[in-house]
């Protein structure tokens, strides 16, 4: 067990440049989903070798470095409402099929080596509590969607202080068995909300707007059909920066990393965040 702090500093200029970076996005093509709010997120973020970090992305990603550091982070965060965006369909329909879940990822930081594509997040993993979503992002996105048992607690409810969050992989699932993957972390927040300073690790850490990944079976399909899909696909993301808070972490387990060769060692740093709301996802080609 062991304790670490995170700091952080307010600016002014925070907005205005979260705005402009999010003009820079290439206009928007497809609304496909829909969050209501993700809540109570916990970023963990660990230093590890740039060169063994690049031998496994996909091709055509190469490593996002901050200050010459490559980033492995796990999120653990409460994700409300999902609701799917499917043309011609209601959306008083398309809410009634909303759930909610817990969850907890396991990401990296990366940037397109070709074109002029933004710098954008990277999937390893997307465990989460239940099982409808990780089907659907699978076969659809081949986003790396696993279910997992999860709980969690907030000893301070009122002022969302103090918390703790258990997972746990199912070993076997209709896809495949899968490798292990616990995590078990108690935190309390401290501290004012803020945002990140542009500059700052914690901007670079969680105001990113896109994410990218291979094609999953239908996007294959449906690029064998059409010849106009890339082999890899990033889909833009919309939602207000996230408000952030200093962290005192104990973390009592984590094998999260393993399954990618990785063993966690102390966390580079971390934060917390209360949640951002009404979050937005469009598909980019």
């Amino acid at each position: 067990m062991y304790f670490l702090n995170a700091s952080l500093q307010v600016t002014s200029f925070c907005n205005m440049w979260c705005s402009e970076r999010k003009a820079l996005l290439p206009k928007r093509r497809s609304h496909f989903m829909h969050h209501r709010r993700w809540d109570n997120a916990l970023f963990l973020h660990f230093a590890v070798d740039a060169a063994q970090l690049q031998a496994k992305l996909p091709r055509g990603l190469a490593v996002d470095l901050y200050q010459g550091v490559a980033l492995l982070s796990i999120v653990a965060i409460s994700e409300c409402g999902i609701e799917p965006r499917i043309p011609l369909l209601p959306l008083s329909v398309q809410a009634a099929l909303a759930v909610s879940h817990h969850a907890v990822n396991v990401r990296t930081y990366v940037r397109p080596i070709r074109g002029n594509g933004p710098p954008g997040i990277y999937f390893f993993s997307l465990d989460c509590s239940t099982g409808l979503p990780a089907l659907g992002a699978r076969l659809l996105f081949n986003l790396p969607y696993k279910v997992a048992s999860m709980s969690r607690t907030h000893a301070s409810p009122e002022s969302h202080s103090q918390h703790e969050f258990i997972s746990q992989r199912q070993k076997r699932t209709i896809f495949r068995t899968e490798p292990a993957g616990a995590f078990h972390a108690v935190w309390s927040a401290e501290g004012s909300l803020q945002e990140a300073p542009p500059g700052s690790l914690a901007e670079f850490v969680v105001e990113r707007y896109c994410l990218y990944c291979e094609r999953g079976l239908v996007l294959r399909c449906l690029g064998a059909a059409f010849l106009k899909l890339k082999r890899l696909w990033r889909g833009d993301i919309d939602h207000a920066p996230w408000p952030l808070q200093r962290a005192r972490v104990e973390l009592l387990e984590n094998t999260m990393l393993r399954p990618i060769g990785f063993e966690a060692a102390e966390p580079f740093d971390a934060h917390y965040s209360t949640g951002v709301g009404s979050i937005d996802f469009f598909f980019a080609g």
